[in-house]
């Protein structure tokens, strides 16, 4: 069976050949980008759950954070005046932030740009393959 449908192509005009593969590629990208769009939306419902979420514990671990700095300076409170603890908690919180961000910055710098480089590089190579098929396809 699969000799006659490859003689019955064979047989066909290029014209026909063309149009077929055409009308076969268009189905076939109209497919893919279906099934694209219908993953992107699913990713994406996923991914604004998961901000909403995200949103809501960062919100309460801030409070929880701030209710624990007042525990500290209050702590501290005891053995100090009330503005020297408080300084000393400050103090240490702005440690802590330069500390992280010299850490986001390191990160940045290893992140590089934020161009999908693989993927394009991937795409040129696609592209150049296809071109060297159809140009041999063709002579």
């Amino acid at each position: 069976m699969t000799s006659d449908v490859n003689g019955g192509v064979r047989q066909l005009p290029m014209g026909e050949l063309l149009n077929r593969f055409r009308s076969q590629f268009s189905e076939l990208a109209s497919a893919e980008m279906e099934s694209l769009r219908s993953e992107i939306g699913e990713k994406r419902r996923r991914a604004v759950s998961a901000v909403v979420l995200g949103t809501v514990a960062l919100i309460v671990a801030l409070c929880a954070i701030g209710a624990l700095v007042a525990t500290a300076i209050l702590a501290l409170d005891l053995v100090l005046p009330a503005w020297a603890a408080a300084l000393i908690v400050g103090g240490a919180l702005l440690a802590a932030a330069v500390v992280a961000l010299m850490g986001a910055r390191a990160q940045l710098r290893k992140a590089g740009t934020p161009l999908p480089r693989k993927t394009i590089d991937n795409v040129k190579e696609d592209v150049t393959w296809l071109t060297t098929r159809a140009r041999s396809g063709l002579s």
